[in-house]
């Protein structure tokens, strides 16, 4: 369902209108306007139709992503890992499969990788519970690398 119900039925009204207008001033024929009215009609007829492909593809990922939260929440980083990716296979536009992932690689000590899927995560859904939870966990990482480097530097003097 690509666009709204309400953006179809202007589009289909517009392309009616058009379409009469067309045979009133025999711009068009009867047969014509008739096929140009029938295909605008079949792609308002989409608009209304439930996708049950794409819920059957969210409701996936959503068992995906609970499957690598049990895992994860076990401390089976590793295999957690293997379902946020499968998740993300199938929607590289969920920004939680992307923050779990994200998780799973900071437990394996992949910090660079966990950094760029946080940040991935805040980039499909600013606004979003994932990206917040994100942003606070690259910041705490951020905060802690900056200490470490301070101290280092503090040694070596």
């Amino acid at each position: 369902m690509g666009r709204s119900v309400t953006a179809s039925l202007v589009t289909f009204a517009k392309n009616l209108r058009y379409h009469a207008k067309g045979l009133f001033s025999r711009k068009e024929t009867p047969k014509k306007a008739f096929q140009g009215v029938t295909k605008d009609a079949r792609k308002l007829a989409k608009s209304f139709t439930y996708d049950e492909d794409e819920e059957a593809k969210h409701r996936r990922v959503r068992k995906l992503i609970n499957k690598g939260r049990k895992v994860y929440n076990a401390h089976g980083y590793k295999e957690s890992e293997h379902y946020f990716r499968k998740a993300i296979h199938e929607d590289n536009r969920n920004a939680w499969a992307h923050a779990y992932l994200a998780y799973s690689l900071y437990q394996q000590g992949r910090f660079k990788d966990a950094a760029a899927y946080w940040k991935r995560a805040i980039e499909i859904d600013p606004d979003s519970e994932a990206a917040r939870k994100a942003e606070q966990k690259l910041r705490a990482v951020e905060r802690r690398t900056s200490e470490t480097v301070a101290e280092l530097e503090d040694r070596l003097e």
